[in-house]
């Protein structure tokens, strides 16, 4: 958010500066928490964690919904109220 550079490397492409804060100013306490749970699943090991995380919260505001939408339609198919 403080960067000086004109533009930041998210998923391996370089992108505005202003597009990348504009997508961070929509994070919450909620998809900081999807974010970090959705590390915890992960099995694999990241080699550069900081492009990870950057690139995951960068994401986090347009993944969140259909994250959440999926765990609730699998536990209305396992039957969990």
């Amino acid at each position: 958010m403080i960067s000086q550079s004109q533009t930041v490397r998210i998923n391996r492409e370089d992108k505005p500066l202003a597009i990348v804060k504009s997508m961070y100013h929509k994070l919450n306490k909620f998809s900081v928490e999807y974010v970090l749970d959705s590390f915890q699943q992960c099995e694999t090991k990241a080699n550069n964690i900081r492009a990870v995380i950057l690139t995951a919260l960068y994401n986090a505001p347009m993944t969140i919904g259909s994250y959440y939408a999926n765990r609730v339609n699998c536990y209305e198919a396992a039957g969990v109220p």
